[in-house]
């Protein structure tokens, strides 16, 4: 009970950041995408040189962190009763991301992540919710619809 609850509680601090990311979610896609046009032209990573200033420089490497842990957790919920929960949100990250490649209209593109940003928050808002006050299995509720 207590592993659970730690779990959600760094689940609740992703809330937080995706909130967060949400919030200012212009300038860390601007950030994004002037990675990946930089990669795509030069052909690596960007140095912390290349980067046209420090906050976009921090901004990019809070991005990449916060992914990387989010993925972590999101990989590990697989192991918990709302596996199905977790699996359609590495379902729906790996479906935009084929999306966002596949579009070549940049407004599309940004809507897509957006979209994929709010659903991950609404998710993990309902997973936290879930543990902590509704205890519900969400396979039964799926099984029942």
């Amino acid at each position: 009970m207590i592993l659970g609850d730690l779990y959600y509680a760094l689940g609740f601090l992703i809330l937080l950041v995706l909130f967060f990311i949400i919030s200012h979610f212009s300038k860390f896609y601007q950030v994004r995408d002037w990675v990946l046009k930089y990669n795509k032209v030069i052909g690596t990573e960007p140095e912390k040189k290349d980067f046209r200033s420090e906050q976009e420089y921090s901004d990019y490497i809070t991005f990449q962190v916060f992914t990387i842990i989010e993925f972590i957790w999101t990989f590990m919920g697989l192991l918990t009763h709302s596996w199905i929960v977790f699996g359609s949100i590495l379902l729906f990250t790996i479906l935009t991301s084929f999306v966002r490649v596949r579009i070549g209209f940049e407004p599309l593109k940004k809507l897509a992540t957006l979209q994929l940003f709010w659903v991950k928050l609404l998710a993990t808002g309902w997973l936290i919710m879930n543990h902590f006050h509704l205890h519900q299995d969400a396979w039964t509720i799926l099984k029942n619809i």
